[in-house]
């Protein structure tokens, strides 16, 4: 009984090339990790949400400054 190798190289070719794009992609993230930057994506609604969080970060940095100038000014008011 003869085994028809081929397909079992199709498939094995096959896993392979996606294990290369796995490792690529695993790679590509860690150096976004790594330099804290966007993660590249063609997913434009995450696109759009990285956008949002972009955003909703600069807020937040700009509510916690105000508050701790807010903090400050009421400390100062009940010092004098």
């Amino acid at each position: 009984m003869e085994i028809d190798l081929s397909k079992y190289h199709a498939e094995a070719d096959n896993a392979q090339k996606e294990i290369n794009a796995l490792r690529a992609q695993v790679y590509e993230l860690r150096t976004c990790i790594a330099e804290k930057t966007v993660v590249p994506t063609n997913d434009p609604e995450i696109n759009k949400l990285i956008t949002e969080n972009i955003k909703l970060k600069h807020r937040l940095s700009i509510l916690k400054r105000a508050t701790m100038e807010q903090s400050q000014t009421v400390q100062s008011k009940r010092r004098n």
